[in-house]
């Protein structure tokens, strides 16, 4: 929160004796405020407005220090006396703003921070707590455009940078999110939180040793701050050392016993998950009415996996329906939306129609690992990422996005995405670029991100000559995995039955249309062949990307890696045949999700209420 405005009232030319004692006075509040001796400020403001009590600049100060000690209704009355004397005195509505945010009176804080900002439109601190005040209403696109108003008058403010960066955060662009956040970090302002939000900004880049080093800064500041030894807990795991992960996920517990991610986390390892205590306190949590939707998910899933582990099938689909219906109601699948996209891309991209594409690039580099979740994307990297001269990119955002500004009409496009991709070129460039802050050196880069299976027509406009690897499993296994597994942001069809359905059975309309008119060769690997003859497809897949096999390929589970993704506690284990056929243990629950794969139920309308499942 920034800090109130003290004003600093300089010495009188005229040496007249009661002005002299009274400027005195409040030189010596100001020296005080200095020292945090709030108490000792109040008492020689308030002596100083006794000589002179139509100061209002004097009452700001008061005020300022009355909201520093605690007493926020006094300071009010302060600020307000000072507006009264005074209207056109910016700090005083400012600092009246801040008292009456401290309170909880949002709306009264907007209305005087506002008026700061009328009075004086060059008030870079007004325009920057008025960004604080939208944030706290949830008004976040005016909160940025405040934030950004008060760094153009002031480009100093490392406040405001490290604001606007957590901003950009919760919207996901990590970039710019980063570039504000490192812009700030030298600021004595800049706290444990902000290297949090740098530290997660910089691994959704991809930029993992300068996230643990952001996340080695929070510890150092807020050695007890859950949030933090859960950060460091889940870049262990994504490096694949499980048991100091599950450390650092007990050290964040410790810190806040009802913290509901890390019990998720706990319950997902292979080694140790939940004790019997932590179970019973995940109950007794849950018990809370006001618990948090996505707190009371993770419980639920965290209890689904406990269950599982134990055999307890019933029980384990009964945990995670309960999840499900949860996260459900943030989702919004529209299966006529999707089988529309299905159709267009397909009618976009015909057999005939390549040669007629302007290309983007020559390049090699990219091998574009796609499939549906939870169909051994992971594994296929781990193998190619093991390989000297490759590199693991995980699950890379920039094909949807690039995707999403064509629909937009972005680049000059005449019709939108998928019926048409505009300048290629500079849409390749760009992706390139991404892939050099993964590895500027390496022959190849995988780019694990699923769902680029609907984009194969764009990817391969871009880059006609990188390869793709199509992973392919038994689509009831890959429900089951999706809907018993806590995605990081709620999959629009993952958590009902039937939409996993409906989406399986798109998937393959879409699949089955690439199979047939991509100008280039795909592989495909079958999850289930991959973990029964390792070495044979693991050779298979490295020929594919045009690299000399290499036997690291093999022990991919024994190298440290960053994988981003669902899948990251399978980093450090070798491959495993134990999830083929897990559908079988809930067959009895999949009815609705067979009525969908076998195509017996109409399509859902817009508007209708989602099926049960």
């Amino acid at each position: 929160m920034p800090g109130p405005r003290v004003i600093s009232s300089g010495r009188s030319k005229k040496r007249i004796f009661p002005e002299i004692n009274a400027e005195a006075l409040h030189r010596q509040g100001v020296d005080a405020y200095g020292k945090r001796s709030y108490g000792d400020a109040v008492k020689h403001f308030e002596a100083a407005l006794a000589r002179r009590p139509n100061m209002a600049p004097w009452h700001s100060s008061l005020g300022a220090a009355f909201r520093a000690a605690g007493r926020l209704t006094d300071a009010i009355g302060a600020h307000r006396r000072a507006i009264e004397l005074d209207p056109r005195f910016a700090p005083a509505h400012n600092n009246l703003g801040n008292a009456l945010k401290d309170i909880g009176d949002l709306a009264g804080a907007e209305s005087a921070l506002r008026e700061a900002c009328r009075v004086d439109p060059h008030y870079a601190e007004a325009r920057f707590n008025l960004a604080l005040v939208l944030r706290d209403i949830k008004r976040l696109s005016e909160a940025e455009q405040f934030c950004r108003q008060a760094l153009r008058l002031n480009p100093s403010l490392a406040k405001a940078k490290a604001f606007l960066g957590g901003l950009l955060l919760e919207k996901g662009d990590f970039e710019a999110a980063a570039d504000n956040l490192r812009g700030a970090c030298s600021a004595s302002s800049f706290g444990a939180a902000d290297w949090m939000n740098l530290g997660v900004a910089l691994e959704a880049l991809g930029r993992f040793e300068e996230a643990d080093a952001a996340y080695e800064k929070v510890i150092a500041q807020a050695p007890d701050l859950a949030h933090a030894r859960y950060a460091v807990g889940r870049r262990l795991e994504q490096r694949g050392e499980a048991e100091r992960a599950g450390e650092e996920f007990r050290q964040a517990l410790a810190a806040d016993p009802n913290m509901s991610s890390a019990y998720l986390s706990l319950s997902g390892h292979q080694h140790f998950g939940l004790t019997a205590e932590e179970r019973k306190r995940i109950i007794r949590i849950l018990e809370n009415p006001d618990l948090p939707d996505n707190d009371r998910s993770n419980l639920l899933y965290a209890l689904g996996r406990t269950a599982e582990r134990e055999r307890k099938y019933d029980e384990a689909f009964y945990w995670i329906r309960l999840a499900n219906e949860i996260d459900h109601r943030r989702t919004g699948f529209n299966e006529i939306e999707n089988l529309e996209f299905v159709k267009r891309t397909a009618a976009s991209f015909p057999a005939d129609g390549w040669s007629r594409l302007q290309p983007g690039s020559d390049s090699e580099r990219p091998v574009f690992v796609v499939g549906m979740p939870r169909s051994g994307t992971t594994l296929v990297e781990q193998i190619i990422a093991s390989h000297p001269d490759a590199a693991g990119g995980g699950e890379l955002v920039e094909i949807p996005e690039i995707a999403k500004g064509l629909a937009k009409g972005v680049g000059g496009a005449a019709s939108a995405y998928p019926e048409c991709a505009a300048q290629p070129a500079a849409l390749a460039e760009r992706y390139l670029e991404r892939l050099r802050l993964v590895d500027r050196d390496a022959l190849r880069v995988t780019d694990k991100l699923p769902f680029n299976f609907r984009h194969l027509g764009l990817i391969t406009t871009l880059f006609p000559r990188a390869r793709t690897i199509h992973c392919r499993r038994d689509l009831r296994d890959i429900a089951i995995s999706c809907y018993f597994i806590k995605f990081h942001r709620p999959i629009s069809f993952a958590c009902n039955l039937f939409e996993l359905g409906a989406y399986l059975r798109h998937y393959q309309i879409l699949m089955a249309h690439w199979r047939r008119v991509l100008p280039q060769p795909m592989l495909e690997v079958q999850y289930e062949d991959l973990v029964g003859d390792p070495e044979r497809h693991a050779r298979r897949i490295i020929d594919f990307c045009g690299l000399a096999w290499d036997e690291s390929c093999l022990n991919f589970h024994s190298a440290k890696k960053n994988v981003r993704t669902a899948s990251a506690t399978q980093v450090g284990r070798p491959i495993y045949t134990s999830s083929i056929g897990r559908w079988k243990l809930y067959g009895k629950h999949l009815a609705p999700l067979y009525a969908e794969l076998e195509g017996r139920l109409p399509p859902k309308r817009v508007g209708l209420p989602a099926r049960e499942g």
